[in-house]
């Protein structure tokens, strides 16, 4: 799931993996607008089937985040 997840992030950014680490923030080091981190967000959903609410949404900030979150809810993935 982890290596999934880093393939994702890398083509939506379009940051080549090798550079991605998990301390990289979305709106700072991925440079990402709201919009971008919104779609990229629903694109998650869709591919993990799961559901990130507005609450959780704003807590994701960095790629850690976004990893421990998929594990915290990997019961959920199918």
């Amino acid at each position: 799931m982890e290596e999934k997840a880093y393939n994702i992030i890398s083509e939506h950014f379009g940051i080549p993996r090798a550079e991605i680490s998990p301390t990289m923030e979305l709106r700072h080091d991925l440079n990402a607008t709201d919009l971008e981190i919104a779609d990229f967000l629903q694109t998650l959903e869709g591919i993990f089937h799961i559901t990130i609410t507005k609450d959780d949404a704003v807590k994701l900030l960095t790629v850690s985040d976004i990893l421990n979150f998929l594990t915290d809810h990997a019961d959920e993935i199918t």
